[in-house]
């Protein structure tokens, strides 16, 4: 199996060595479900959270700051902090040339997106926001609708309960309204 990103070609061999050099920046659930299931495929993740005593309480090797620097010689970072710390650690990580896996949802607004976007295409780095659903067969399905050319037209964007959605008319006269979030986004 081959992973690219912009002309650039990784075999599954990279990401399966054990040697590979990982940090979690953010240790709430999440980040201390990443270091377990890390910790049981052979992987040592160091740990990066403010809260310094409840990593040291945990065993978890820590990393004393996040930053370009500390980062220098890290392979990936995993982003579990909360939302709106997620797209300032994004960026940082890929400064420093890691790859990133970051929890959804990607950011609370979309401000800096678009240059977290042109850091990881310009320094060819592998990103994935962490949606489990994206696997589930129904948002595959509607994945296969949307891009299958099934759609007829989307009306313009608005505000619903805080979520940005559109308006979906099919081919066939359905109507839906979809999460345009970076969350639920289909890829």
């Amino acid at each position: 199996m081959r992973f690219v990103n912009a002309r650039r070609h990784y075999s599954i061999d990279f990401f399966m060595t054990s040697q590979l050099s990982i940090v979690i920046v953010g240790y709430g659930s999440i980040g201390q479900r990443h270091y377990r299931n890390l910790l049981a495929l052979g992987y040592a993740p160091v740990v990066y959270d403010p809260d310094a005593q409840k990593v040291a309480a945990s065993g978890a090797t820590m990393l004393a700051a996040f930053d370009a620097q500390s980062l220098q010689g890290i392979d990936v970072v995993f982003i579990c902090s909360p939302t709106h710390l997620h797209l300032k650690h994004a960026i940082i990580a890929a400064r420093a040339g890691a790859h990133i896996f970051l929890e959804k949802p990607l950011s609370h607004t979309m401000r800096g997106v678009r240059a977290l976007v042109a850091l990881v295409g310009h320094k060819k780095l592998i990103t994935m926001v962490g949606c489990n659903m994206r696997f589930h067969p129904c948002l595959q399905f509607m994945q296969q609708y949307v891009f299958g050319g099934k759609l007829l037209f989307q009306t313009e964007t608005s505000d619903v309960l805080g979520l940005e959605t559109k308006m979906v008319i099919d081919k066939t006269g359905n109507v839906g309204i979809g999460n345009t979030s970076p969350t639920y986004k289909l890829d």
